[in-house]
Protein backbone atom coordinates (compact mmCIF):
# COMPACT_ATOMS: atom_id res chain seq x y z
CA UNK A 1 0.00 0.00 0.00
CA UNK A 2 1.36 3.56 -1.02
CA UNK A 3 2.80 5.43 2.11
CA UNK A 4 0.22 7.60 4.32
CA UNK A 5 0.43 11.13 4.86
CA UNK A 6 -0.54 11.62 8.54
CA UNK A 7 0.07 15.11 9.10
CA UNK A 8 2.68 16.77 10.16
CA UNK A 9 4.25 15.69 13.68
CA UNK A 10 5.32 17.90 17.01
CA UNK A 11 5.14 17.81 20.50
CA UNK A 12 1.63 19.48 21.27
CA UNK A 13 -1.74 18.29 22.61
CA UNK A 14 -3.62 16.62 20.23
CA UNK A 15 -6.17 19.49 21.07
CA UNK A 16 -2.88 21.96 20.46
CA UNK A 17 -2.31 20.21 17.10
CA UNK A 18 -5.75 20.33 15.56
CA UNK A 19 -6.94 23.91 16.11
CA UNK A 20 -3.49 25.93 16.45
CA UNK A 21 -2.10 27.60 13.10
CA UNK A 22 0.98 25.84 13.27
CA UNK A 23 -0.97 22.77 12.47
CA UNK A 24 -1.66 24.34 9.31
CA UNK A 25 0.19 23.19 6.29
CA UNK A 26 3.06 26.11 5.18
CA UNK A 27 0.55 25.99 1.55
CA UNK A 28 -1.85 27.39 3.95
CA UNK A 29 0.04 29.91 6.01
CA UNK A 30 1.26 31.74 2.61
CA UNK A 31 -2.20 31.54 1.41
CA UNK A 32 -3.23 33.37 4.76
CA UNK A 33 -0.77 35.71 3.97
CA UNK A 34 -2.08 36.50 0.28
CA UNK A 35 -6.53 36.74 1.74
CA UNK A 36 -7.59 40.03 0.34
CA UNK A 37 -8.99 42.81 2.56
CA UNK A 38 -12.83 41.49 2.48
CA UNK A 39 -11.60 38.15 3.68
CA UNK A 40 -9.47 40.16 6.81
CA UNK A 41 -12.17 40.21 9.20
CA UNK A 42 -13.04 36.15 8.67
CA UNK A 43 -9.12 34.54 8.15
CA UNK A 44 -7.34 35.73 11.66
CA UNK A 45 -4.31 33.77 13.35
CA UNK A 46 -6.32 32.27 16.14
CA UNK A 47 -9.49 31.20 13.49
CA UNK A 48 -9.52 27.51 14.06
CA UNK A 49 -7.79 27.54 17.68
CA UNK A 50 -11.60 29.39 18.72
CA UNK A 51 -13.91 26.80 17.05
CA UNK A 52 -13.12 23.66 18.72
CA UNK A 53 -16.28 21.86 17.89
CA UNK A 54 -18.01 21.62 14.46
CA UNK A 55 -21.31 23.19 15.38
CA UNK A 56 -19.16 26.27 16.36
CA UNK A 57 -17.08 26.24 12.21
CA UNK A 58 -21.17 26.24 11.34
CA UNK A 59 -21.60 29.80 12.44
CA UNK A 60 -17.62 31.24 12.61
CA UNK A 61 -19.07 34.59 13.44
CA UNK A 62 -20.96 33.56 16.77
CA UNK A 63 -18.17 32.33 18.41
CA UNK A 64 -14.95 34.31 16.47
CA UNK A 65 -16.88 38.14 16.81
CA UNK A 66 -15.83 38.94 12.65
CA UNK A 67 -17.31 40.77 10.40
CA UNK A 68 -19.41 39.58 8.37
CA UNK A 69 -17.57 38.43 4.83
CA UNK A 70 -20.04 40.29 1.89
CA UNK A 71 -20.25 38.42 -1.47
CA UNK A 72 -18.45 39.66 -4.34
CA UNK A 73 -20.51 42.86 -5.86
CA UNK A 74 -20.80 44.54 -9.03
CA UNK A 75 -19.31 48.41 -9.35
CA UNK A 76 -21.23 50.63 -11.71
CA UNK A 77 -18.95 52.78 -12.02
CA UNK A 78 -15.83 50.71 -12.64
CA UNK A 79 -18.09 48.84 -15.44
CA UNK A 80 -18.63 52.61 -17.08
CA UNK A 81 -14.35 53.47 -16.45
CA UNK A 82 -13.76 50.57 -17.93
CA UNK A 83 -16.35 50.20 -21.12
CA UNK A 84 -14.96 53.80 -21.47
CA UNK A 85 -11.00 52.53 -21.71
CA UNK A 86 -11.83 49.69 -24.05
CA UNK A 87 -13.83 51.72 -26.48
CA UNK A 88 -12.16 54.83 -26.78
CA UNK A 89 -9.24 54.50 -29.35
CA UNK A 90 -5.87 54.75 -28.32
CA UNK A 91 -4.48 57.83 -26.59
CA UNK A 92 -8.26 58.83 -25.59
CA UNK A 93 -8.52 55.88 -23.80
CA UNK A 94 -5.39 57.27 -21.94
CA UNK A 95 -6.87 60.38 -21.71
CA UNK A 96 -9.83 59.15 -19.75
CA UNK A 97 -8.34 57.05 -17.36
CA UNK A 98 -5.98 59.74 -16.46
CA UNK A 99 -8.97 62.28 -16.11
CA UNK A 100 -11.29 59.41 -14.40
CA UNK A 101 -8.82 57.71 -12.51
CA UNK A 102 -7.24 61.50 -10.96
CA UNK A 103 -3.66 61.67 -12.61
CA UNK A 104 -1.66 60.69 -15.77
CA UNK A 105 0.52 58.68 -13.39
CA UNK A 106 -2.69 56.42 -12.52
CA UNK A 107 -4.03 56.93 -15.73
CA UNK A 108 -0.59 55.47 -17.04
CA UNK A 109 -0.79 52.42 -15.15
CA UNK A 110 -3.94 51.52 -15.34
CA UNK A 111 -4.16 51.67 -19.10
CA UNK A 112 -0.49 49.87 -18.78
CA UNK A 113 -2.01 46.89 -16.19
CA UNK A 114 -5.10 46.51 -18.76
CA UNK A 115 -2.93 45.90 -21.83
CA UNK A 116 -4.54 48.52 -23.62
CA UNK A 117 -1.08 49.14 -24.70
CA UNK A 118 2.67 47.61 -25.09
CA UNK A 119 4.14 48.24 -21.46
CA UNK A 120 6.72 45.26 -20.67
CA UNK A 121 6.92 47.21 -17.09
CA UNK A 122 3.32 46.61 -16.32
CA UNK A 123 2.61 43.67 -18.03
CA UNK A 124 5.76 41.85 -19.32
CA UNK A 125 7.52 41.53 -22.89
CA UNK A 126 5.80 38.37 -23.93
CA UNK A 127 2.44 40.42 -23.25
CA UNK A 128 3.46 43.71 -24.62
CA UNK A 129 4.38 41.80 -27.85
CA UNK A 130 1.29 40.34 -28.32
CA UNK A 131 -0.82 43.90 -27.25
CA UNK A 132 1.16 45.72 -30.03
CA UNK A 133 0.47 42.78 -32.60
CA UNK A 134 -3.32 41.55 -31.86
CA UNK A 135 -4.10 44.42 -28.91
CA UNK A 136 -6.33 47.50 -28.67
CA UNK A 137 -3.14 49.77 -29.53
CA UNK A 138 -3.70 48.05 -33.05
CA UNK A 139 -6.90 47.03 -33.43
CA UNK A 140 -8.96 49.32 -32.19
CA UNK A 141 -7.46 52.13 -35.34
CA UNK A 142 -8.29 49.32 -38.27
CA UNK A 143 -11.98 49.45 -36.78
CA UNK A 144 -12.35 52.75 -36.73
CA UNK A 145 -10.63 53.13 -40.26
CA UNK A 146 -13.90 50.90 -41.42
CA UNK A 147 -16.25 52.78 -39.78
CA UNK A 148 -14.45 55.90 -41.42
CA UNK A 149 -14.39 54.41 -45.04
CA UNK A 150 -17.78 53.40 -44.58
CA UNK A 151 -19.28 56.51 -43.70
CA UNK A 152 -16.96 58.96 -45.93
CA UNK A 153 -16.96 57.31 -49.20
CA UNK A 154 -20.11 56.98 -51.39
CA UNK A 155 -18.57 53.89 -53.21
CA UNK A 156 -17.96 51.95 -49.81
CA UNK A 157 -21.93 52.67 -48.96
CA UNK A 158 -23.11 51.44 -52.59
CA UNK A 159 -21.24 47.99 -51.65
CA UNK A 160 -21.17 47.32 -48.10
CA UNK A 161 -24.74 47.09 -46.52
CA UNK A 162 -24.71 48.88 -43.14
CA UNK A 163 -26.13 45.84 -41.57
CA UNK A 164 -22.41 44.23 -42.05
CA UNK A 165 -21.01 47.20 -40.23
CA UNK A 166 -23.44 46.90 -37.74
CA UNK A 167 -22.16 43.19 -36.89
CA UNK A 168 -18.54 44.46 -36.47
CA UNK A 169 -19.19 46.87 -34.19
CA UNK A 170 -21.77 45.12 -31.91
CA UNK A 171 -19.51 42.46 -31.78
CA UNK A 172 -16.93 44.80 -30.33
CA UNK A 173 -19.42 46.74 -28.33
CA UNK A 174 -20.49 43.52 -26.76
CA UNK A 175 -16.52 42.03 -26.15
CA UNK A 176 -16.06 45.59 -24.43
CA UNK A 177 -19.07 44.97 -22.16
CA UNK A 178 -17.73 41.53 -21.18
CA UNK A 179 -14.21 43.10 -20.39
CA UNK A 180 -15.93 46.18 -18.56
CA UNK A 181 -17.69 43.18 -16.47
CA UNK A 182 -14.95 41.71 -15.47
CA UNK A 183 -13.35 45.03 -14.07
CA UNK A 184 -16.48 45.97 -12.48
CA UNK A 185 -16.08 42.58 -10.12
CA UNK A 186 -12.49 43.79 -9.06
CA UNK A 187 -11.57 44.16 -5.55
CA UNK A 188 -11.17 47.54 -4.30
CA UNK A 189 -7.37 47.02 -3.39
CA UNK A 190 -6.73 45.75 -6.60
CA UNK A 191 -8.09 48.31 -8.42
CA UNK A 192 -5.94 50.71 -6.51
CA UNK A 193 -3.01 48.23 -7.04
CA UNK A 194 -3.28 48.47 -10.59
CA UNK A 195 -3.09 52.46 -9.98
CA UNK A 196 0.64 52.20 -8.48
CA UNK A 197 3.87 52.12 -10.45
CA UNK A 198 5.19 48.36 -10.59
CA UNK A 199 5.30 45.92 -9.09
CA UNK A 200 2.41 46.47 -6.88
CA UNK A 201 0.40 44.50 -9.69
CA UNK A 202 0.86 42.10 -12.48
CA UNK A 203 -0.43 40.69 -15.21
CA UNK A 204 -0.33 36.96 -13.67
CA UNK A 205 -3.53 38.95 -11.05
CA UNK A 206 -4.94 39.73 -13.85
CA UNK A 207 -4.58 36.10 -15.66
CA UNK A 208 -5.79 34.54 -12.37
CA UNK A 209 -9.22 36.24 -12.64
CA UNK A 210 -9.90 35.87 -16.19
CA UNK A 211 -12.91 33.49 -17.40
CA UNK A 212 -10.59 32.23 -19.84
CA UNK A 213 -7.51 31.91 -17.27
CA UNK A 214 -7.95 31.04 -14.32
CA UNK A 215 -11.28 30.63 -14.29
CA UNK A 216 -11.43 28.07 -16.55
CA UNK A 217 -8.62 25.84 -14.81
CA UNK A 218 -7.40 27.01 -11.35
CA UNK A 219 -5.03 24.26 -10.78
CA UNK A 220 -2.71 25.92 -13.76
CA UNK A 221 -2.35 28.94 -11.04
CA UNK A 222 -0.76 28.48 -7.66
CA UNK A 223 -2.87 28.57 -4.56
CA UNK A 224 -6.29 30.02 -6.75
CA UNK A 225 -7.94 27.08 -5.85
CA UNK A 226 -7.49 26.93 -2.56
CA UNK A 227 -8.01 30.58 -2.19
CA UNK A 228 -11.58 29.85 -4.07
CA UNK A 229 -12.55 27.57 -1.29
CA UNK A 230 -11.54 30.20 1.85
CA UNK A 231 -13.37 32.40 -0.27
CA UNK A 232 -16.34 30.24 -0.42
CA UNK A 233 -16.01 29.20 3.49
CA UNK A 234 -15.47 33.14 4.41
CA UNK A 235 -18.75 33.79 2.30
CA UNK A 236 -20.55 31.19 3.66
CA UNK A 237 -19.26 31.51 7.29
CA UNK A 238 -18.78 27.83 7.58
CA UNK A 239 -15.24 26.41 8.51
CA UNK A 240 -14.68 23.16 6.76
CA UNK A 241 -11.55 22.35 8.27
CA UNK A 242 -12.97 22.28 11.85
CA UNK A 243 -15.66 19.90 10.75
CA UNK A 244 -15.10 16.18 11.03
CA UNK A 245 -16.00 13.22 9.18
CA UNK A 246 -16.82 9.43 9.93
CA UNK A 247 -15.34 7.78 8.08
CA UNK A 248 -13.64 3.97 7.42
CA UNK A 249 -10.01 3.88 7.74
CA UNK A 250 -9.30 2.99 4.12
CA UNK A 251 -11.28 5.95 2.61
CA UNK A 252 -9.77 8.52 5.59
CA UNK A 253 -6.06 7.39 3.84
CA UNK A 254 -7.16 7.73 0.45
CA UNK A 255 -8.86 11.33 1.30
CA UNK A 256 -5.27 11.84 2.86
CA UNK A 257 -3.28 10.50 -0.13
CA UNK A 258 -5.21 12.85 -2.76
CA UNK A 259 -5.23 15.90 -0.80
CA UNK A 260 -1.32 15.21 -1.09
CA UNK A 261 -1.26 14.23 -4.43
CA UNK A 262 -2.89 17.36 -5.80
CA UNK A 263 -1.25 19.66 -3.72
CA UNK A 264 -4.59 20.36 -1.05
CA UNK A 265 -2.20 20.21 2.28
CA UNK A 266 -3.62 23.73 3.40
CA UNK A 267 -6.64 21.37 4.27
CA UNK A 268 -4.78 18.28 5.53
CA UNK A 269 -5.74 17.43 9.02
CA UNK A 270 -3.35 16.05 11.47
CA UNK A 271 -3.50 13.45 13.90
CA UNK A 272 -5.50 10.77 11.43
CA UNK A 273 -8.56 13.20 11.40
CA UNK A 274 -10.27 13.44 8.07
CA UNK A 275 -12.50 17.01 7.66
CA UNK A 276 -14.69 17.55 5.31
CA UNK A 277 -12.62 20.71 3.95
CA UNK A 278 -10.36 17.61 2.84
CA UNK A 279 -13.04 15.97 1.18
CA UNK A 280 -14.15 18.53 -0.97
CA UNK A 281 -11.05 19.70 -1.86
CA UNK A 282 -10.82 15.96 -3.23
CA UNK A 283 -13.99 16.72 -5.53
CA UNK A 284 -12.53 20.34 -6.76
CA UNK A 285 -9.64 19.00 -7.34
CA UNK A 286 -10.63 16.37 -9.69
CA UNK A 287 -13.80 18.32 -11.59
CA UNK A 288 -13.09 22.07 -11.07
CA UNK A 289 -10.22 22.79 -13.83
CA UNK A 290 -12.02 21.01 -16.78
CA UNK A 291 -10.95 22.30 -20.12
CA UNK A 292 -13.85 23.30 -22.91
CA UNK A 293 -15.53 20.32 -24.81
CA UNK A 294 -14.23 19.91 -28.22
CA UNK A 295 -18.09 20.00 -29.61
CA UNK A 296 -18.00 23.34 -27.87
CA UNK A 297 -14.74 24.56 -29.40
CA UNK A 298 -15.84 23.20 -33.07
CA UNK A 299 -19.41 25.07 -32.10
CA UNK A 300 -17.58 28.08 -31.78
CA UNK A 301 -15.65 27.44 -35.08
CA UNK A 302 -18.67 26.96 -37.17
CA UNK A 303 -20.61 30.01 -35.49
CA UNK A 304 -17.43 31.91 -36.31
CA UNK A 305 -17.13 30.75 -40.15
CA UNK A 306 -20.76 31.60 -40.84
CA UNK A 307 -20.31 34.87 -39.72
CA UNK A 308 -17.07 35.36 -42.06
CA UNK A 309 -17.83 33.91 -45.12
CA UNK A 310 -21.74 34.51 -45.28
CA UNK A 311 -21.37 38.11 -46.70
CA UNK A 312 -18.74 36.67 -49.49
CA UNK A 313 -20.78 33.57 -50.41
CA UNK A 314 -23.90 35.68 -50.99
CA UNK A 315 -21.75 38.21 -53.05
CA UNK A 316 -20.68 35.22 -55.30
CA UNK A 317 -23.77 34.13 -55.68
CA UNK A 318 -25.06 37.74 -56.91
CA UNK A 319 -22.58 37.28 -59.67
CA UNK A 320 -20.17 39.64 -57.56
CA UNK A 321 -16.76 39.51 -56.79
CA UNK A 322 -16.70 37.89 -52.84
CA UNK A 323 -14.77 41.01 -51.28
CA UNK A 324 -16.29 43.66 -53.95
CA UNK A 325 -14.37 45.67 -56.92
CA UNK A 326 -10.62 46.67 -56.16
CA UNK A 327 -9.71 49.88 -53.72
CA UNK A 328 -11.11 50.75 -51.00
CA UNK A 329 -14.75 48.74 -51.01
CA UNK A 330 -12.28 45.44 -50.88
CA UNK A 331 -10.06 46.97 -48.07
CA UNK A 332 -13.11 47.06 -45.99
CA UNK A 333 -14.81 43.92 -46.60
CA UNK A 334 -11.27 42.02 -46.35
CA UNK A 335 -10.75 44.03 -43.06
CA UNK A 336 -14.14 42.73 -42.23
CA UNK A 337 -13.22 39.51 -42.26
CA UNK A 338 -10.15 39.74 -41.13
CA UNK A 339 -11.38 41.97 -38.19
CA UNK A 340 -13.95 39.35 -36.82
CA UNK A 341 -11.89 36.35 -37.22
CA UNK A 342 -8.36 37.41 -35.15
CA UNK A 343 -9.62 41.09 -33.50
CA UNK A 344 -8.99 40.97 -29.93
CA UNK A 345 -13.02 41.93 -29.39
CA UNK A 346 -15.25 39.99 -32.25
CA UNK A 347 -16.51 37.19 -32.99
CA UNK A 348 -13.92 34.25 -32.11
CA UNK A 349 -13.17 35.61 -28.25
CA UNK A 350 -17.14 36.85 -27.60
CA UNK A 351 -18.82 33.56 -28.80
CA UNK A 352 -16.51 31.22 -26.63
CA UNK A 353 -17.07 32.99 -23.62
CA UNK A 354 -20.65 31.49 -23.41
CA UNK A 355 -19.14 28.36 -23.55
CA UNK A 356 -17.10 28.68 -21.25
CA UNK A 357 -20.03 30.14 -18.87
CA UNK A 358 -21.86 26.88 -20.21
CA UNK A 359 -18.70 24.98 -18.68
CA UNK A 360 -19.13 26.45 -15.51
CA UNK A 361 -22.27 25.37 -14.74
CA UNK A 362 -20.91 21.87 -16.03
CA UNK A 363 -18.40 21.61 -13.49
CA UNK A 364 -20.49 22.88 -10.73
CA UNK A 365 -23.07 19.81 -11.80
CA UNK A 366 -20.10 17.19 -12.16
CA UNK A 367 -18.99 18.61 -8.46
CA UNK A 368 -22.27 18.56 -6.86
CA UNK A 369 -23.35 15.10 -8.08
CA UNK A 370 -20.04 13.59 -6.56
CA UNK A 371 -20.95 15.19 -3.45
CA UNK A 372 -24.21 12.79 -3.79
CA UNK A 373 -21.94 10.08 -4.32
CA UNK A 374 -20.12 10.22 -1.41
CA UNK A 375 -22.97 10.13 0.88
CA UNK A 376 -24.87 7.20 -0.94
CA UNK A 377 -23.66 3.82 -1.05
CA UNK A 378 -21.46 2.30 -1.33
CA UNK A 379 -19.29 5.88 -2.02
CA UNK A 380 -16.99 7.52 -4.87
CA UNK A 381 -13.85 5.21 -5.98
CA UNK A 382 -10.86 7.03 -4.85
CA UNK A 383 -9.32 6.27 -8.57
CA UNK A 384 -12.16 8.19 -9.88
CA UNK A 385 -10.80 11.46 -8.31
CA UNK A 386 -7.60 11.18 -10.10
CA UNK A 387 -7.16 13.55 -13.20
CA UNK A 388 -6.41 11.15 -16.37
CA UNK A 389 -3.53 13.78 -17.20
CA UNK A 390 -2.51 14.31 -13.55
CA UNK A 391 1.31 13.88 -13.10
CA UNK A 392 1.56 11.72 -10.06
CA UNK A 393 5.69 11.04 -10.21
CA UNK A 394 6.74 11.81 -6.92
CA UNK A 395 3.10 12.03 -5.10
CA UNK A 396 0.91 9.87 -2.78
CA UNK A 397 -1.78 8.32 -4.85
CA UNK A 398 -4.70 6.77 -3.53
CA UNK A 399 -4.70 2.50 -2.88
CA UNK A 400 -6.94 0.84 -5.86
CA UNK A 401 -10.36 0.00 -5.44
CA UNK A 402 -10.40 2.01 -2.18
CA UNK A 403 -14.03 4.10 -1.58
CA UNK A 404 -14.83 7.14 -0.16
CA UNK A 405 -18.12 6.94 1.79
CA UNK A 406 -19.33 8.97 4.54
CA UNK A 407 -22.22 7.08 5.80
CA UNK A 408 -25.93 9.32 6.27
CA UNK A 409 -26.80 7.15 9.59
CA UNK A 410 -23.65 9.04 11.33
CA UNK A 411 -25.11 12.47 12.61
CA UNK A 412 -21.58 13.51 12.19
CA UNK A 413 -21.70 12.80 8.26
CA UNK A 414 -25.19 14.24 7.81
CA UNK A 415 -24.18 17.58 9.76
CA UNK A 416 -20.94 17.67 7.37
CA UNK A 417 -22.96 16.99 4.10
CA UNK A 418 -24.92 20.18 5.16
CA UNK A 419 -22.00 22.25 5.59
CA UNK A 420 -20.17 21.22 2.61
CA UNK A 421 -23.49 22.36 0.06
CA UNK A 422 -23.48 26.21 1.04
CA UNK A 423 -19.87 26.08 0.17
CA UNK A 424 -20.42 24.60 -2.79
CA UNK A 425 -22.59 26.90 -3.77
CA UNK A 426 -20.45 30.00 -3.47
CA UNK A 427 -17.11 28.34 -5.10
CA UNK A 428 -15.96 31.09 -7.59
CA UNK A 429 -19.15 33.07 -7.02
CA UNK A 430 -17.68 35.85 -8.83
CA UNK A 431 -16.74 33.68 -11.81
CA UNK A 432 -20.55 32.88 -11.77
CA UNK A 433 -22.12 36.68 -10.78
CA UNK A 434 -19.92 37.92 -13.97
CA UNK A 435 -21.09 35.17 -16.03
CA UNK A 436 -24.84 35.95 -15.45
CA UNK A 437 -24.17 39.86 -16.82
CA UNK A 438 -22.77 38.04 -19.27
CA UNK A 439 -25.58 36.63 -20.85
CA UNK A 440 -27.56 39.80 -20.18
CA UNK A 441 -25.54 41.30 -22.49
CA UNK A 442 -25.90 38.46 -24.85
CA UNK A 443 -29.44 38.19 -24.57
CA UNK A 444 -29.91 41.98 -25.10
CA UNK A 445 -27.75 41.44 -28.20
CA UNK A 446 -30.38 38.81 -29.58
CA UNK A 447 -33.05 40.93 -29.12
CA UNK A 448 -31.62 43.50 -30.77
CA UNK A 449 -31.63 42.08 -33.73
CA UNK A 450 -34.51 40.54 -33.96
CA UNK A 451 -35.54 44.24 -33.25
CA UNK A 452 -33.29 45.08 -36.32
CA UNK A 453 -34.51 42.14 -38.88
CA UNK A 454 -38.23 42.92 -38.16
CA UNK A 455 -38.15 46.44 -38.89
CA UNK A 456 -36.08 45.85 -42.34
CA UNK A 457 -38.82 43.58 -42.79
CA UNK A 458 -41.99 45.08 -41.30
CA UNK A 459 -41.67 49.24 -41.55
CA UNK A 460 -40.32 48.29 -44.79
CA UNK A 461 -36.81 49.42 -45.29
CA UNK A 462 -34.89 49.13 -48.62
CA UNK A 463 -31.69 46.80 -48.05
CA UNK A 464 -29.70 44.16 -49.03
CA UNK A 465 -30.60 40.38 -48.55
CA UNK A 466 -27.48 39.95 -46.98
CA UNK A 467 -28.57 42.32 -43.85
CA UNK A 468 -31.75 40.33 -43.51
CA UNK A 469 -29.52 37.11 -43.25
CA UNK A 470 -26.72 38.36 -40.88
CA UNK A 471 -29.52 39.97 -38.89
CA UNK A 472 -31.21 36.68 -38.38
CA UNK A 473 -27.74 34.68 -38.28
CA UNK A 474 -26.74 36.77 -35.34
CA UNK A 475 -30.12 36.35 -33.43
CA UNK A 476 -30.01 32.72 -33.79
CA UNK A 477 -25.82 32.47 -32.73
CA UNK A 478 -26.76 34.61 -29.12
CA UNK A 479 -29.96 33.09 -28.62
CA UNK A 480 -28.44 29.51 -28.94
CA UNK A 481 -25.56 30.71 -26.81
CA UNK A 482 -28.31 31.79 -24.27
CA UNK A 483 -29.83 28.33 -24.58
CA UNK A 484 -26.81 26.14 -24.53
CA UNK A 485 -26.01 28.30 -20.87
CA UNK A 486 -29.73 27.27 -19.22
CA UNK A 487 -29.33 23.66 -20.44
CA UNK A 488 -26.18 23.75 -18.57
CA UNK A 489 -27.68 25.02 -15.38
CA UNK A 490 -30.66 22.93 -15.94
CA UNK A 491 -28.43 19.86 -15.37
CA UNK A 492 -27.40 20.94 -12.09
CA UNK A 493 -30.81 21.66 -10.97
CA UNK A 494 -31.86 17.95 -12.00
CA UNK A 495 -29.34 16.72 -9.42
CA UNK A 496 -31.16 18.64 -6.51
CA UNK A 497 -34.40 15.69 -6.28
CA UNK A 498 -31.79 12.95 -6.95
CA UNK A 499 -30.03 13.99 -4.06
CA UNK A 500 -33.37 14.47 -1.48
CA UNK A 501 -34.92 11.29 -2.97
CA UNK A 502 -31.31 9.50 -1.46
CA UNK A 503 -31.95 11.41 2.16
CA UNK A 504 -35.38 10.93 2.30
CA UNK A 505 -35.23 7.16 1.06
CA UNK A 506 -32.40 7.27 4.26
CA UNK A 507 -34.35 8.73 6.76
CA UNK A 508 -36.93 5.90 5.47
CA UNK A 509 -34.68 3.27 6.34
CA UNK A 510 -33.32 4.54 9.99
CA UNK A 511 -37.10 4.58 11.20
CA UNK A 512 -37.34 1.14 9.72
CA UNK A 513 -33.97 -0.12 12.08
CA UNK A 514 -34.97 1.77 14.73
CA UNK A 515 -38.77 0.24 14.56
CA UNK A 516 -36.92 -3.49 14.44
CA UNK A 517 -35.30 -2.89 17.58
CA UNK A 518 -32.00 -1.68 18.62
CA UNK A 519 -30.25 -1.16 21.73
CA UNK A 520 -29.93 2.18 23.57
CA UNK A 521 -27.06 4.02 22.64
CA UNK A 522 -27.16 3.13 18.75
CA UNK A 523 -31.14 4.40 18.96
CA UNK A 524 -30.29 7.55 20.08
CA UNK A 525 -27.52 7.54 16.95
CA UNK A 526 -30.01 7.12 14.64
CA UNK A 527 -32.67 9.37 15.99
CA UNK A 528 -29.74 12.10 15.18
CA UNK A 529 -29.21 11.43 12.41
CA UNK A 530 -32.80 10.62 11.39
CA UNK A 531 -33.13 14.39 12.65
CA UNK A 532 -30.23 16.12 10.66
CA UNK A 533 -31.45 14.25 7.29
CA UNK A 534 -35.19 15.74 7.90
CA UNK A 535 -33.58 18.79 8.37
CA UNK A 536 -31.12 18.58 5.55
CA UNK A 537 -33.90 17.82 3.41
CA UNK A 538 -35.99 21.33 4.38
CA UNK A 539 -32.88 23.23 3.65
CA UNK A 540 -32.00 21.76 0.43
CA UNK A 541 -35.91 22.85 -0.52
CA UNK A 542 -35.47 25.92 -0.07
CA UNK A 543 -31.79 26.94 -0.71
CA UNK A 544 -31.29 24.62 -3.86
CA UNK A 545 -35.12 24.75 -4.94
CA UNK A 546 -36.79 27.59 -3.78
CA UNK A 547 -34.55 30.60 -2.91
CA UNK A 548 -31.64 29.94 -5.19
CA UNK A 549 -31.99 27.73 -7.70
CA UNK A 550 -29.26 27.69 -11.02
CA UNK A 551 -30.73 30.42 -12.40
CA UNK A 552 -29.78 32.05 -16.18
CA UNK A 553 -31.05 35.65 -16.63
CA UNK A 554 -32.89 35.57 -13.40
CA UNK A 555 -34.86 32.50 -13.90
CA UNK A 556 -34.55 28.98 -12.55
CA UNK A 557 -33.22 27.02 -15.40
CA UNK A 558 -35.96 24.11 -16.27
CA UNK A 559 -37.61 22.67 -19.50
CA UNK A 560 -40.20 25.72 -19.27
CA UNK A 561 -37.79 28.01 -19.13
CA UNK A 562 -35.63 26.78 -21.76
CA UNK A 563 -38.76 26.35 -23.73
CA UNK A 564 -39.24 30.16 -23.27
CA UNK A 565 -36.17 31.24 -24.59
CA UNK A 566 -36.50 28.71 -27.45
CA UNK A 567 -40.12 30.00 -28.07
CA UNK A 568 -39.19 33.65 -27.95
CA UNK A 569 -36.44 33.04 -30.68
CA UNK A 570 -38.55 31.12 -32.82
CA UNK A 571 -41.45 33.81 -32.59
CA UNK A 572 -39.48 36.59 -33.65
CA UNK A 573 -38.28 35.14 -36.66
CA UNK A 574 -41.20 33.94 -37.16
CA UNK A 575 -42.85 37.51 -36.64
CA UNK A 576 -40.19 38.83 -39.18
CA UNK A 577 -41.13 36.21 -41.87
CA UNK A 578 -44.69 37.31 -41.44
CA UNK A 579 -43.65 40.72 -41.88
CA UNK A 580 -41.71 39.60 -45.16
CA UNK A 581 -44.98 38.25 -46.98
CA UNK A 582 -47.01 41.37 -45.88
CA UNK A 583 -44.11 43.89 -47.11
CA UNK A 584 -44.32 40.89 -50.64
CA UNK A 585 -48.06 41.62 -50.72
CA UNK A 586 -48.00 45.78 -50.90
CA UNK A 587 -44.91 44.91 -53.97
CA UNK A 588 -41.95 44.74 -51.78
CA UNK A 589 -39.34 42.29 -53.13
CA UNK A 590 -35.69 41.21 -53.27
CA UNK A 591 -34.48 42.08 -57.05
CA UNK A 592 -31.77 39.99 -58.80
CA UNK A 593 -29.14 42.48 -57.40
CA UNK A 594 -29.87 41.49 -53.34
CA UNK A 595 -31.94 44.62 -52.74
CA UNK A 596 -35.10 44.95 -51.06
CA UNK A 597 -37.25 47.70 -52.57
CA UNK A 598 -40.93 48.18 -54.19
CA UNK A 599 -42.09 47.56 -57.25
Amino acid sequence: MAQRFVGQPGGKTAFDKRHSDDSLAPAAQLQRRETSKRLVSWEGSNQLALLDSDYKAAHCRRYTGRATVREPTFSLREFCKAYAYETLPPVLDLAAASLLEGSLAKGWHVTGYRALRPSPAHIGWGNSIFAGVFGHITWAPLVYAVNYAYFTSRVVRAHVDPVELLVLDVFQLIRNGVVATKYAYFEEEDLESMRQRPPAWSWDKTDRQLLLGGGLSPKDYAGLLEALVVDAMATADIDLRAVDVAIDEDGAAAVRDLVKATGGDAFAAPDGRTSAAAVLWCLLARHWSVGLAPKAVLFVVAEVLMILFLPAIERTALGGAPYGPPGLVRFVLVMYTVLLAFGPKTATPTLIFPMAAANDWHRRGMVLGCLGDVFDAPGLSAGDLVRPTENTEGKVAPAAGTRIFLDPHDPKNVFAHAMMRPVLRRIARKIQLRCQAYLWIYFAGAIAALVVLNVLLWYPLSHRLLAAHLAALFAVLTGLSVVIIFVAAKTTNDITPIHRSRLQRERLAIEREISAGVDSTRAVTLEHARRLLKTLDENIAFEEVEREPASVLGVAASAGTIGSVLSLLLGGLLFAFEGYNSSRQNGWKYGEDGVFSKE
